[in-house]
């Protein structure tokens, strides 16, 4: 399996989660003040290892799905590793609920022209990767 396919499905189960840790919440609120910041906390975990693996992605798909800003997406990460406290949760809120969605369709696309599904298979057989394998199925 490719590097970048590794980064790219990374970057999918990331999202997965975010996806999965705040889908019982209907406003800001409420998953910001759920369980002590709990699912705030590792959506925000979650969103800095998008930005990690964003890093490694090529121009040449970054160009492809130009779309999304790959720059925004990398500077989110820093922000979350460097600026901890300057970070607006509400922010935050919005782009779980507003880009997600399209950085994890942007993902999946991607995956499936680069990768050879029956290996990729073979990969999403991982425990680690259970959230994404709906996705190739």
């Amino acid at each position: 399996m490719n590097k970048l396919v590794l980064h790219l499905l990374t970057m999918l189960e990331a999202s997965e989660k975010v996806s999965l840790y705040s889908s019982k919440f209907s406003s800001f609120d409420d998953f910001f003040n759920y369980n002590e910041q709990e699912s705030y906390n590792a959506c925000l975990n979650l969103l800095a290892a998008i930005g990690e693996e964003a890093k490694f992605l090529p121009d040449d798909l970054k160009q492809s799905f130009s779309h999304i800003d790959w720059v925004a997406v990398v500077s989110l990460r820093n922000h979350i590793a460097h600026k901890y406290r300057g970070i607006d949760p509400e922010i935050i809120w919005d782009i779980i609920e507003n880009e997600l969605p399209s950085l994890q369709s942007v993902v999946v696309k991607a995956v499936k022209y680069i990768a050879n599904l029956s290996e990729l298979k073979k990969f999403l057989d991982q425990n680690y990767y259970r959230n994404s394998r709906k996705h190739f199925e």
